[in-house]
């Protein structure tokens, strides 16, 4: 007899919206303010978070077992007021820095910002290791740098080039994947779709024009978008006119995808009267 036998209120039609809740609690004990959750990889220490209409910061992580210790900000619930599947919900801001944040020309930010944060490691090396949990060595091991690109990626592909890379002129960032570049890299605009994936830069991000870039951008150096000085802090400008926004739209639906295609096809099996899967 099969496990789990699916009933008429157990079928996902067709087209029917699907609510993905990327930190669901599994269980909370107010002893030692521990949360477990279905998962907690791209969580950080010292990361704000909301869950059930309580704030709190993250003090500790526990890859292996998928827990995580608070401290609350608020006044600290009971178990009972956090119930399983409650989504988890960490604080994502529209641009971090560990320097300043400066904005020129037309563009602003949206969902908050947050300068000096201790969440962007100092050192550009952690940094690498927080994004893609290995060094740079290993990574260059796994993945060799291509000397030239034309800015077009597909099907969710990982690119890695040695810089200086120019998307300038006829060359243009388009397509979706893992664009990451060892050296400096200017965007000048994109593709009437635009660009949907990561970009990494172990260097300076210059970005001179109207480039509509969907998921994350993530920089070592100085992310100078219509910054001319050398030592300028992080700088969010509009286009080379300035009458329009930057055009960086963090997305954690597509950094899922993301996920998703790197780690292949993914069977989920639903577990009968609860909000988990397998």
């Amino acid at each position: 007899m099969p496990l789990f036998s699916p009933s008429a209120t157990d079928v996902i039609l067709p087209l029917a919206p699907v609510g993905l809740v990327e930190y669901g609690v599994k269980d909370y004990d107010a002893a030692t303010k521990t949360f477990t959750l279905s998962e907690v990889r791209g969580l950080v220490v010292g990361q704000k978070f909301k869950v059930g209409g309580y704030e709190g910061t993250i003090q500790g992580i526990n890859l292996e077992a998928k827990r995580i210790t608070v401290s609350w900000t608020t006044s600290e619930p009971s178990p009972s007021q956090i119930g399983e599947g409650t989504p988890f919900i960490p604080q994502v801001v529209g641009v971090a820095s560990h320097l300043g944040i400066d904005t020129d020309g037309g563009a602003n930010i949206q969902n908050g910002q947050l300068p000096n944060s201790p969440l962007v490691p100092a050192d550009r090396d952690q940094l690498f290791q927080r994004v893609f949990g290995m060094s740079k060595q290993e990574f260059l091991r796994l993945y060799p740098p291509s000397s030239s690109f034309n800015g077009n990626l597909s099907n969710w592909e990982l690119k890695v080039v040695n810089g200086p890379l120019n998307l300038t002129g006829n060359s243009s960032i388009c397509g979706q994947g893992i664009l990451v570049v060892f050296g400096e890299l200017t965007v000048n605009g994109s593709c009437g779709s635009g660009f949907q994936g990561l970009i990494y830069v172990a260097g300076d991000y210059d970005q001179q024009g109207n480039a509509s870039i969907t998921g994350a951008v993530v920089v070592e150096g100085k992310a100078d978008i219509g910054c001319s000085s050398e030592d300028c802090e992080t700088k969010i400008a509009g286009t080379q006119a300035k009458n329009q926004e930057g055009k960086i739209e963090y997305s954690a639906l597509v950094l899922h995808r993301l996920r998703m295609a790197s780690a292949g096809t993914v069977n989920v099996t639903p577990i009968a009267g609860t909000w988990r899967r397998r």
